[in-house]
């Protein structure tokens, strides 16, 4: 094969993949720019350093709200144009500290999406400058506050306006249920992952009755004699409402048989 019939099959390749992901064309226009100005064997050279060396990648940049690719595009984009040949979105995890012999480790039931991170940098996070909870497992029962690695995580006011703003709404859902003091949403969220893989926040039942450090407040302020409408109105406390869903429920099945 030529350097010219190299040269465009790695074109074709690229050009289309960027297509497919930023369907405005700037980042398929950005790569013409950078490449149609080359000769074959130029190209043929940038392409060989690039596939040799583990540091230098090629980038999509995306425009917050512009082009930002959802997931099903994504997955579309690496099956249909990289084929499953070379793809590799899912796979079986091994997890060796839930085993006794380390040349035996268990693995994941279902194949689980996997992805490449900077381990340096995540580390650095987690043990320097941790706000989010990393590890849930261990709370206290009244507060739902996490009580060994991750005590001291919070998701600050700053933290939460900042994802407001970029319509990250469901990460605070997330943080402030099943990863906080949700514990109906937790045990979903675990046998969820444990039973297919992976989980869905909009498959799990979001209900401020559930929520503990809510629910905590909200009896705090009502002692002192201060109404709130964290969970209910008018005063109405929370087991109120809910017997009376209850009743309803079950009125609502008799009139029904």
């Amino acid at each position: 094969m030529t350097n010219n019939e190299k040269r465009k099959e790695i074109t074709d390749l690229l050009v289309a993949l960027y297509n497919q992901l930023d369907p405005t064309g700037k980042n398929t226009a950005k790569f013409h720019s950078q490449t149609d100005k080359l000769t074959d064997s130029q190209f043929i050279a940038l392409f060989t350093s690039i596939v040799n060396d583990p540091k230098k990648h090629l980038y999509l940049e995306i425009e917050a709200f512009v082009n930002e690719p959802d997931y099903e595009t994504i997955e579309k984009a690496a099956y249909e144009i990289v084929g499953d040949e070379y793809c590799h979105l899912y796979d079986y995890i091994a997890m060796p500290h839930l085993s006794n012999d380390p040349n035996k480790p268990f693995y994941t039931k279902n194949k689980i999406l996997t992805g490449y991170i900077n381990m340096r940098r995540v580390q650095q996070l987690v043990n320097n400058k941790n706000h989010i909870p990393t590890s849930v497992g261990k709370r206290d029962p009244k507060t739902s506050q996490v009580t060994q690695e991750s005590k001291a995580a919070r998701v600050s006011d700053v933290e939460q306006f900042s994802l407001i703003c970029q319509g990250n709404e469901k990460i605070l859902k997330e943080m402030f249920g099943p990863r906080g003091g949700d514990p109906v949403m937790r045990d979903e969220m675990e046998h969820q992952i444990a039973t297919t893989g992976s989980t869905n926040l909009e498959e799990m039942t979001d209900s401020k009755f559930n929520k503990t450090a809510l629910n905590t407040a909200n009896v705090i302020y009502t002692a002192a004699g201060l109404e709130t409408d964290l969970i209910t109105k008018n005063g109405i406390l929370p087991r109120t409402v809910q017997n009376y869903d209850k009743e309803a429920k079950s009125i609502k099945r008799e009139n029904i048989k």
